[in-house]
């Protein structure tokens, strides 16, 4: 890795530290502590009579090396918010699958939720 990479790759994780929320990400009867950046996403879903929705889904953005496996539809994000913890299901939305990269380099992962509690 370069100079810059390692520049970068702290930048990031210094970003995660202050705007991250802290969840638990679950997979199967394993527990992982993580640091995520919530996004709340929009998409367009169209069917087969041409109506369109909108598709709101919550999105975690964090250290792929961080979560330490590969999402699969199912596995779930718990989150205490205002008090209350939630739990967030792993799945596609809108004809995306249920994670993707943020960035070109893999370092950064989407992980795109729907609110089961």
């Amino acid at each position: 890795m370069s100079s810059f990479d390692d520049d970068f790759a702290a930048a990031e994780s210094m970003f995660a530290e202050a705007f991250g929320d802290a969840v638990i990400y679950v997979a199967g009867a394993t527990e992982i502590a993580w640091t995520a950046e919530v996004v709340l996403s929009k998409h367009e879903v169209t069917d087969d009579y041409g109506a369109t929705t909108v598709v709101v889904s919550r999105d975690y953005i964090g250290d792929a090396s961080a979560l330490g496996v590969v999402p699969v539809d199912g596995h779930r994000i718990m989150q205490t918010i205002g008090g209350v913890l939630k739990t967030f299901e792993v799945m596609p939305i809108a004809g995306k699958k249920c994670w993707e990269s943020a960035d070109p380099d893999g370092r950064q992962i989407v992980v795109r939720t729907k609110e089961t509690t």
